[in-house]
């Protein structure tokens, strides 16, 4: 196989769009796949990842930098935070029953529209 004006052969490495070929397969520019495309290994993205459609992962997605949902996150099983503070901006609405292993503390005023049932001691101020 011969280099072409954007092919560049170098022993088992193809450069497609560049002629600096360091990995098996470099490609410089768009590349549009009509079908699907399965890796095997890691991925790894020196920029952003644009999905348009579903994303499905069947494993952890583990993000290590904030994020960002613009829409309802729709959970299926527990929401856990082993470290840090869990903030929200905005009104937070439980349908079933809140369990908290700890302090809870309210910075504003407090709306009870049934019992409140206390177990132990009470320090009303």
């Amino acid at each position: 196989m011969g280099a072409s004006p954007n092919l560049y052969w170098s022993g088992t490495s193809l450069g497609i769009g560049t002629s600096t070929v360091n990995n098996t397969l470099e490609v410089s520019g768009t590349a549009d796949i009509s079908s699907t495309l399965n890796v095997t290994g890691d991925v790894d993205f020196g920029a952003g990842l644009d999905v348009i459609g579903n994303g499905d992962f069947n494993g952890t997605l583990d993000i290590a930098g904030a994020t960002t949902l613009r829409s309802t996150l729709d959970m299926h099983g527990d929401i856990s935070d082993s470290t840090g503070t869990v903030t929200v901006a905005d009104t937070f609405n439980v349908t079933g029953a809140a369990d908290f292993d700890s302090t809870l503390l309210v910075n504003g005023a407090g709306d009870f529209d049934s019992t409140l049932n206390v177990d132990g001691g009470t320090d009303l101020r």
